[in-house]
Formats: structure tokens, C-alpha cells, sequence
């Protein structure tokens, strides 16, 4: 049940992120084009601050269990398939000097990509508005 609720936490967290960081980096981290296609989350890592106490969290996610897919339109969506959670939900997206943006139905997502290459996608959010701090690893799938 424990690893139910993380899961469900970190899919909710993913559409409901509000603000995340904007440093600057001259570091190459790939291309829109490299972004297109589908790819399953591996691996959250992180912390949220709730009612005042601080919950680190570092979950792994088998392949296909938690997936991102972005078309070339700017058009994307997210699904959990999980034998006792699934879901499902789309977005638009943009991939700007190693900033990917993901408009969802309610917030949106301000990521700063690490690493992005054929098979790999590493992004990272500070959420300075809800206390909380997440490093996603994506393969491509």
C-alpha cells in the first residue's frame, strides 16, 4: 500500500508541479527532436515538505509502468499502467535551450534537462511554491 501511495504521489506530483528551477546551463543536452518519441520513468527522486515535516523519497519504477510519450506536434501524454492504478492524461509541450515546459490540464511542469540522448532523459524540478524537489530518469521505450 505504501508503494501505491508513492506511486500515485509521484504521478499527481508530475501534473501538478508549479514552478521548478530556470538556472542557466551552456551544457549540450540534445534536441526537440531528441525528446520525441516514448519514453517509460525508471526512477524518482526527491523530497516534498507536508504539514511541516520533510519526506525524502527515491522510488524505482519497473519498465512501462510509468510513461511519457511527445509527438512531434507539441502534443504529448502520460500514463500509469499499474495492476492497481492506472490512468492517463495529455499535454503540450515545449523543449527550449535545455528547458522542457509541459503544459497539463491543471499546472504546469518547468523542468531543467541534465541529460537527454537517444535512449536517456534526465530532468529535475525545484518547487519552490509547494516545498518539494524531483530528479526524473527516463529510457526510452
Amino acid at each position: 500500500m505504501k508503494i501505491l501511495k508513492l506511486v500515485t504521489f509521484v504521478v499527481l506530483s508530475l501534473f501538478l508541479f508549479a514552478g521548478c528551477s530556470n538556472d542557466d546551463d551552456n551544457g549540450y543536452v540534445g534536441t526537440r527532436d531528441d525528446l520525441i518519441g516514448t519514453w517509460s520513468q525508471t526512477h524518482a527522486k526527491g523530497y516534498v515538505v507536508a504539514d511541516e515535516m520533510r519526506i525524502n523519497y527515491d522510488q524505482r519504477f519497473d519498465e512501462g509502468v510509468l510513461q511519457w510519450t511527445f509527438y512531434q506536434n507539441g502534443t504529448g501524454s502520460a500514463s500509469i499502467n499499474h495492476p492497481y492504478l492506472s490512468g492517463f492524461g495529455t499535454f503540450t509541450w515545449t523543449f527550449e535551450n535545455g528547458e522542457i515546459t509541459i503544459f497539463g490540464r491543471y499546472d504546469t511542469i518547468f523542468g531543467k534537462v541534465l541529460k537527454l540522448t537517444s535512449t536517456a532523459l534526465v530532468f529535475e524540478c525545484d518547487l519552490e511554491q509547494r516545498e518539494q524537489y524531483e530528479k526524473v530518469t527516463c529510457v526510452r521505450y
